[in-house]
């Protein structure tokens, strides 16, 4: 095989190759959020991620570890969620919120790891 074959080769291996890890970060982790009444109806998602996005639902409350414990509805259904980071200072009632972590169905919690609140007034119309 001549040399100018082999590089070629080579060229459409490594487009390829970068080309499919691309295609792996892009959409490798993605999963959609979920609403709390998907989450409670499906006993299939225990012990696995999941990102869930409600309103948060009442008050937070710290615990004594310095935990925090909140709820977040979809209108419909609420799930518990304990989290032990600052949460974002933005948080307030009726926040749209979304949460990342596992899903405990025996108990009903979400344990998360991740949370991020969204601005509703930098979408709204004037």
């Amino acid at each position: 095989m001549s040399s100018r074959k082999k590089r070629n080769i080579i060229m459409v291996l490594l487009i390829l190759f970068f080309t499919l890890a691309l295609l792996y970060t892009a959409f490798g982790s993605f999963n959609y959020y979920r609403t709390p009444s998907e989450i409670l109806a499906d006993p299939s998602l225990d012990g696995k991620r999941i990102k869930v996005a409600g309103k948060l639902s009442g008050q937070i409350d710290l615990d004594a570890d310095g935990g925090n414990s909140f709820v977040i509805s979809d209108g419909k259904s609420e799930i518990a969620i304990t989290y032990d980071k600052s949460l974002p200072p933005n948080l307030t009632e009726e926040t749209e919120i979304i949460i990342e972590g596992t899903y405990d169905h025996q108990t009903g919690i979400v344990t998360a790891d991740s949370a991020l609140t969204k601005c509703p007034s930098k979408y709204s119309s004037k």
